[in-house]
């Protein structure tokens, strides 16, 4: 599912499906179907974003019932949370309960970091992504999070960052329709006009409906201030109000 494009998350969708039926109480299997779902939204390929969060809320459910103690399911819950429902107390209370069961658990980590994100806090985020690599050093599809790094260095202002991190993760993975915002933005404020209209046009191949309008509906709300100047980078990108 980590390579993000349409028939691989098609593939993880059968695949999920295939185990779950062989195996109906595999609690980390619902929570990853949850997930798999979340990216469908995100990416833009769910043709019923709104039964698919019900699905999701559903799937998180079940997985919690069959194992209320399994780090990793808590921890896609929270994610869930904090992207689905924009509860992000209710995410960290999930994060504190996976740590608590195991402090290592790397996805405990790096999906609290992007929560943080969502609350505008970029330093604290940076420093969970941290320990979420140190727990995991060795992840196979770093881009996911190297992109919520992308993210917290573009809220905290670091452009440069920000822009040297979504250009590598953009060159590794151009599927990740995620990466390409916070990047967009960055490259807006750094003034970097040419480096930024070929990524703004292949964004809108894939997704024609990317604009001010569409960012601020679809993406979890920040703080005002800093909401203010995530669309601040896209407005000088060039990207559409609507």
């Amino acid at each position: 599912m980590f390579k993000f494009s349409r028939g691989a998350i098609e593939g993880a969708g059968q695949i999920l499906s295939d185990t779950l039926a062989f195996d109906p109480d595999l609690s980390e299997g619902y929570s990853w179907f949850a997930f798999l779902k979340s990216v469908e939204i995100g990416q833009g390929f769910s043709d019923n974003p709104e039964a698919d969060r019900e699905q999701i809320s559903s799937l998180i459910l079940k997985a919690l019932e069959l194992d209320p103690y399994n780090d990793t399911a808590l921890a896609i819950a929270g994610h869930l949370e904090a992207f689905i429902h924009h509860d992000f107390e209710s995410a960290l209370d999930y994060f504190d309960r996976a740590l608590k069961i195991n402090l290592y658990c790397a996805y405990a980590w790096g999906f609290s970091a992007i929560t943080h994100c969502y609350m505008g806090k970029a330093e604290e985020a940076l420093e969970m992504l941290s320990k979420s690599r140190k727990m995991m050093p060795f992840d196979p599809h770093p881009y996911y999070f190297d992109t919520a790094r992308c993210i917290a260095y573009m809220l905290g202002g670091w452009h440069e960052e920000a822009a040297k991190v979504g250009l590598r993760v953009l060159r590794n993975n151009p599927n990740f329709y995620a990466s390409y915002r916070p990047l967009i933005s960055s490259l807006g404020h750094l003034g970097r006009q040419e480096e930024v209209e070929p990524i703004l046009e292949k964004l809108k191949g894939v997704q024609p409906e990317f604009s001010v309008e569409w960012h601020l509906a679809n993406y979890p709300p920040l703080d005002e201030e800093t909401a203010e100047e995530y669309v601040k980078g896209l407005r000088l990108a060039g990207v559409s109000e609507e």
